[in-house]
């Protein structure tokens, strides 16, 4: 496991998108910019160890999405809606095009993005995303049910200590109690069926990365996921969920090496 000394965590700046105060972290220049996409929950803090590695050769943007970190919700929990969101606030960046890497489910929102707009995605990375087929994270967790609960005060005050719990025993234990309800609403608009049609669409050149130890995406559907995406793949055999984080050198040199001209 290798990462920079010092970990990339400036304050943020702010921008308008939809009407929204939208927050983001701007570092390095040159080359088609990366547009770093975080999962929930997560934020821009999410990439702190792997900017360091691709800023001193391009222009890496990542931004805290609505619901998270310093961005208010401003858009609806649906995939769809965020996919426009990061499109939307790639435009008020003036981003004309953009590589997208999504980690955890920010995968699937940078799928529906560049589906959406692929003359102004370049390329997709997956970063240990969901895949193929429901994955441990997903089945038998009723979510659905569990935004519904959450949707009334009283519901919310009875599950947020289990909720906190559940959180912080998948790794998250810095969301906040907001940040919380939020993820549960987000993750119970998400399909995963949808998820693979948008896969299956992509034309974009793509790279897979994930560690085989990883405690919420079976390693299997990693695997089957990434093999059927095609392009690079990169294995890491510790690191959890977090290969930005652990491998940031590894996955920074693949990013930058990354052949982005055409299809893969």
């Amino acid at each position: 496991m290798t990462r920079p000394q010092q970990a990339s965590d400036p304050a943020r700046r702010f921008v308008d998108v939809r009407g929204g105060r939208t927050a983001y972290i701007d570092e390095g220049e040159g080359g088609v910019p990366f547009l770093l996409v975080h999962g929930i929950p997560g934020s821009a803090r999410d990439w702190r160890w792997l900017t360091p590695v691709l800023a001193p050769h391009r222009r890496v943007v990542r931004v805290d999405m609505p619901g998270h970190g310093e961005t208010p919700r401003s858009v609806d929990v649906d995939v769809a809606s965020r996919a426009h969101f990061v499109l939307d606030f790639a435009a008020a960046l003036e981003l004309p095009k953009v590589i997208l890497v999504g980690h955890s489910m920010g995968g699937v929102v940078a799928a529906a993005a560049a589906n959406l707009a692929p003359d102004r995605v370049a390329a997709v990375a997956f970063v240990s995303s969901p895949g193929l087929r429901v994955h441990r994270g997903f089945r038998g967790a009723p979510y659905g049910l569990v935004a519904r609960v959450l949707a009334h005060p009283l519901g919310e005050r009875m599950l947020r200590e289990p909720m906190r719990k559940s959180f912080v025993a998948a790794g998250f234990r810095h969301a906040s109690s907001a940040e919380r309800v939020h993820s549960v609403r987000c993750v119970a608009a998400t399909s995963i069926a949808r998820h693979v049609t948008e896969l299956t669409a992509l034309r974009q050149p793509r790279l897979s990365a994930f560690c085989v130890d990883d405690p919420l995406v079976d390693p299997a559907i990693l695997e089957d996921t990434a093999s059927a995406l095609g392009g690079p793949v990169l294995r890491f055999p510790g690191g959890g969920h977090n290969p930005q984080k652990h491998h940031a050198d590894e996955l920074g040199a693949a990013l930058l090496a990354w052949d982005v001209s055409g299809d893969s």
